[in-house]
């Protein structure tokens, strides 16, 4: 069956999906799977759909992850929105729609292109899996396909990530970690506040620490960042009472090499002794009925571009009249949990991070085409 990335897309955009409501989408991208000829489709407990692909030509057999996550973000200011958040509107040559950008412009580049590739122009198993919670918890439930992919033979060889690179090859990611801070004070009457302590007080010179401490500087990734990003009181609302406990939360972005418990350990030597620094505490309820629960920390990673999977993947840019450009990923994703792994990775595909969860979302109807034949191209020349 012949289905266009655009139209697909489209059609993708129009379910919505949000982290832990991904099941509408998965079902539809499970029948679209069946009518492009998908040899094995299945979905898992966390809700993931894996897709397989088996090829037919002779010689040594290697396997080919390509992951793309189903959720998105909600629609925030629908009044601002030029088009309908989930009409899937072409206009212009850009198709318009929350998700569109990140992450369904990929997913049905990545549908389309890898179905449309001959059985008999690859040998071994190219595997899509459509991920859940990336949004919330990224990696989690990518593991849960790596570790599918180990019991029915083995890690995959290489790994493709798809997110928005502007059709450059990433070869290089940002870590993400979420670092929490505590205090306790004692409660009081605020008539009487000399009799209690107050938690958000002791909590002031501890965020004063944090932005003082020395930024640490890459020549690949640029400089690493520590922002406050949230700050609450205990008792909230606290109508006449000290309160008398406090937390923080501390986005942090993280250069090669840093660990937990290395990431802890300067936090913990930069704040006041009677603060408690651990990693933030992330969950959510999947659509399946599963509870994914995690800590808050992703690795940073990278890969040399004479590496056989990024080679290959600039040497299909070429092929395919792009530029032959590197991209160095700012944002978090999938592809930290697959380096840690020890999966070569990299991540690739169309649209810009700039638009992804932005007001009138969109992605270019023509980079849709493009991504689908790369996609297409580098499997059969990775497994060929």
């Amino acid at each position: 069956m012949k289905i266009d990335p655009v139209t697909l897309c489209a059609e993708l955009v129009r379910i919505p999906s949000l982290s832990g409501q991904e099941g509408a989408l998965m079902a539809y991208v499970q029948a679209t799977m069946l009518a492009l000829g998908y040899n094995e489709i299945w979905q898992d407990r966390f809700g993931n759909t894996v897709g397989v692909l088996k090829g037919t030509k002779p010689g040594t057999p290697r396997r080919l992850l390509v992951d793309v996550h189903a959720d998105t973000v909600p629609v925030t200011s629908p009044e601002a929105w030029q088009y309908a958040p989930y009409g899937g509107e072409l206009a212009g040559g850009r198709l318009y729609g929350r998700g569109a950008c990140d992450i369904k412009g990929g997913m049905a580049s990545a549908l389309v292109g890898l179905a449309d590739l001959p059985r008999d122009d690859f040998c071994g198993e190219i595997w899509l899996s459509v991920s859940v919670a990336e949004e919330v918890i990224e990696g989690a439930a990518t593991r849960l396909v790596l570790d599918q992919m180990q019991s029915k033979g083995n890690l995959p060889d290489y790994c493709v990530v798809v997110e928005p690179t502007q059709l450059k090859a990433g070869i290089a990611q940002k870590g993400r970690s979420g670092v929490r801070l505590q205090t306790q004070g004692v409660p009081a009457h605020t008539s009487r506040a000399e009799l209690g302590v107050n938690a958000v007080y002791k909590m002031l010179p501890a965020i004063q620490a944090v932005r003082q401490m020395p930024l640490r500087q890459d020549e690949l990734l640029g400089r690493e960042i520590f922002e406050l990003v949230e700050i609450v009181s205990a008792p909230f609302p606290g109508n006449s009472i000290v309160p008398d406990a406090c937390r923080a939360r501390i986005d942090c972005r993280l250069l090669i090499g840093e660990t937990p418990d290395s990431l802890l350990e300067r936090f913990r030597q930069a704040v006041p002794a009677d603060v408690e620094v651990d990693l933030w505490p992330v969950s959510v309820e999947l659509y399946t009925g599963e509870r994914l629960e995690w800590r808050d920390f992703h690795a940073a990673w990278s890969i040399s571009p004479d590496q056989p999977l990024p080679s290959a993947l600039l040497r299909e840019l070429i092929a395919a009249d792009l530029p032959e450009e590197i991209y160095l990923v700012p944002y978090c994703c999938n592809a930290s949990a697959v380096n840690q792994a020890g999966v070569p990775v990299v991540v690739f595909g169309p649209g810009d991070i700039a638009q992804a969860h932005a007001v009138d979302e969109w992605v270019s109807a023509s980079e849709l085409f493009q991504a689908a034949g790369v996609y297409a191209r580098l499997a059969k020349g990775l497994l060929s």
